[in-house]
């Protein structure tokens, strides 16, 4: 029987596990019966190929062996098909021709042909054929044939096998019903004596065990205790870097892909090598991984879209937008254009004017507020971000219908915010924002009585599973004080106190990071990269608030003094046409417990990405009424766009 090897193929998710497949290169196995299986099997079907077909079998059975050997899996399927349509009862080579299909992860193709070889085989003990046949059924997700599968090659097996390949698929089997302390047993068996090299096959299918069951450090244990005997073995470090991802241990990541990145020059090597720079927010450094993965081979959409990317959020970026929002007595439009200047791998400025016209009201008034708003984002390594703003608004004023002035004159007005957002480990992210006498937007009529916030705003983000990411809690809080424009020259602000409270969970249900808006655009504060990838997500929320005013504030706009709301939302996005188009749809259902009513929110986002350096966007969005009191059915619209330069 001819050496033994291991063939796999990898399945690449978010965070990427290794499928090992055990199989032998022999074409003619010891578990089948004394006689050459195709032979039994042709004179069972009352062939007889004369000599020169034989010839022919044999020609192509050596050539097909010579290309398994090499792993040229694709080619060896060609030749093993090409010998069935001579002699389509050739068990052996429906047996090897399973084999290149597993490795080739055609599953569907070596599932039947496995099966044909088990047949035209006379049913004989075979139990490397029954294993591999179920991992090909696993794979296809034909998980109670694949059990079927390996229950025989267990049988078949025995509990205590001698030879070396039969133990390894014995502790395979074990690990794929998730009995992993069976599994680790048999490995630990073949582990060798502390003087003796490593067996990689060994080592890498008992640390694979443990990424199938997304046991993390069980598996950096593993293939940290193989590396430091066999220090430069790829595969080994690549799962070693697959598992400190999942375990959210960015650093030790990074230090492991760059060095896998100067010894593989592969796409795949510096891909992943610039996806964990990106996730460490050293942009320039991501933008040359993914440009030397582009080098290496034929980028794929997501490779393409992953490059410009990091162009583009290094490039300096412009926008423009125009907007539309009302409220039960006053509708606004707004106007606004910026630039950012990116600086460094992970820094920016940002500039932006805006103009708010809100008109409503009783008595009638207009108001007019100018806003210039100067940002600086400083970015730290590993995705923490440190922004500190400015703001200068001039103020004008026009007088209700019977010339009574409503607010104090016009004039120029200051405020200023801050932000800082950071991960504390792989499980945890906080969030605190702060504003000074910053222009208060939240709707129509806030705009139209020149009001003004101070206060702050803390959340915190627990992730229970960093590796995928897909549960978040969340918690917050905010008290803040509002103020109006004062009725009089030289009178007091009218002001409002608030403290908003929440907690909740989001729960991804399905995401696809393979489908992804062009564009790398900032949000319209130009201080946030936005998300565009496609994905289904929904959330719950429980806010309570608690407020107070003074007369003169209720007199001119109400809020809720006190509420209590529980609510569920979903988010879908989706991206077509290679990502030129999008849409992101929005919608919520809620309840107020204290009044007894039932809330609603919606809401749609259209973006057009014409290519990797623009995109526009057009969103309508109500609500009946904000989690902050303000009580009514609210409606805003925006059109904006963005380009990178």
């Amino acid at each position: 029987m001819r050496r033994n090897r291991m063939w796999g193929s990898r399945r690449r998710g978010p965070h990427a596990l290794l499928t090992v497949v055990l199989a032998g290169v022999s074409s003619s196995p010891s578990w089948a019966g004394d006689e050459p299986a195709s032979e039994a099997a042709a004179r069972e079907a009352g062939e007889a190929p004369g000599a020169a077909q034989r010839a022919k079998i044999e020609t192509l059975r050596q050539e097909a062996a010579l290309e398994l050997a090499r792993s040229n899996w694709t080619r060896a399927r060609e030749l093993y098909d090409q010998l069935l349509t001579i002699s389509r009862h050739d068990a052996a080579a429906q047996r090897d021709a399973g084999r290149a299909g597993m490795a080739a992860s055609d599953f569907e193709y070596a599932a039947r042909v496995l099966e044909q070889a088990h047949h035209f085989a006379g049913h004989h003990r075979d139990p490397e054929l029954h294993y591999l046949r179920g991992e090909a059924l696993y794979a296809l997700g034909r998980l109670d044939e694949a059990r079927g599968e390996h229950r025989i090659a267990e049988l078949e097996i025995g509990a205590s096998p001698s030879e070396r390949m039969p133990r390894l698929w014995l502790a395979r089997v074990y690990a794929r019903r998730g009995e992993l302390r069976r599994a680790d047993q048999v490995y630990e068996r073949m582990w060798p004596a502390a003087d003796a090299p490593a067996d990689a096959e060994v080592a890498i299918n008992h640390a694979d065990a443990h990424l199938l069951w997304q046991d993390w450090a069980g598996a950096e244990r593993l293939l940290r205790r193989f590396l430091a005997r066999s220090p430069d073995n790829l595969r080994a470090r690549h799962m070693l870097a697959w598992a400190l991802e999942a375990e959210g241990k960015l650093p030790d990541e990074l230090t492991v892909r760059s060095r896998l990145a100067a010894d593989d020059p592969s796409m795949g090597a510096q891909r992943d090598y610039g996806r964990a720079l990106e996730r460490a927010g050293e942009y320039a450094d991501a933008l040359r991984a993914y440009r030397s993965a582009s080098a290496a081979g034929e980028p794929d959409a997501t490779l393409v879209a992953a490059r410009d990317r990091m162009r583009y959020r290094l490039t300096p970026e412009v926008t423009g937008g125009i907007g539309l929002r009302s409220d039960p007595n006053t509708n606004a439009e707004r106007a606004q254009a910026g630039a950012a200047l990116p600086f460094g791998s992970r820094h920016l400025v940002s500039m932006l004017f805006s103009h708010d016209a809100a008109q409503g009201g009783w008595p009638n008034a207009r108001t007019s507020v100018s806003a210039v708003t100067a940002a600086l984002v400083l970015g730290a390594r590993y995705g923490g971000t440190l922004m500190f703003g400015a703001q200068a608004r001039g103020l004008t004023q026009i007088p209700s219908s019977d010339g009574a002035p409503l607010q104090s004159q016009a004039g120029l007005r200051f405020g200023g915010i801050g932000e800082i957002d950071t991960p504390v480990g792989s499980r945890v992210r906080v969030n605190v924002r702060g504003g000074l006498e910053e222009q208060w937007t939240e709707a129509a009529i806030a705009i139209r009585e020149n009001g003004v916030v101070t206060g702050a705003t803390g959340q915190l983000f627990v992730f229970p599973v960093p590796s995928t990411r897909r549960v978040i809690l969340v918690g917050g809080s905010q008290p803040r004080r509002l103020m109006l424009g004062a009725g009089a020259p030289g009178a007091a602000r009218p002001e409002a106190s608030q403290v908003l409270s929440w907690a909740g969970a989001d729960l991804v249900v399905w995401q696809d990071p393979g489908r992804v808006l062009r564009g790398q655009v900032l949000n319209d504060s130009l201080v946030r990269a936005t998300e565009s990838a496609e994905a289904v997500s929904f959330s719950a929320r429980h806010y309570e608030l608690y407020g107070q005013s003074d007369p003169e504030f209720d007199r001119r706009l109400s809020l809720l003094p006190r509420s209590s709301v529980t609510i569920g939302s979903v988010v879908m996005r989706s991206a077509a046409g290679d990502g030129r188009y999008g849409v992101e749809l929005r919608g919520g259902l809620g309840y107020e417990s204290m009044r007894r009513n039932l809330l609603s929110q919606g809401g749609l986002t259209l973006s057009l990405a014409s290519s990797a350096a623009s995109r526009i966007l057009a969103s309508y969005d109500f609500a009946q009424e904000t989690m902050t009191g303000l009580v009514g059915r609210r409606h805003t619209g925006w059109v904006a766009y963005h380009v990178d330069l």
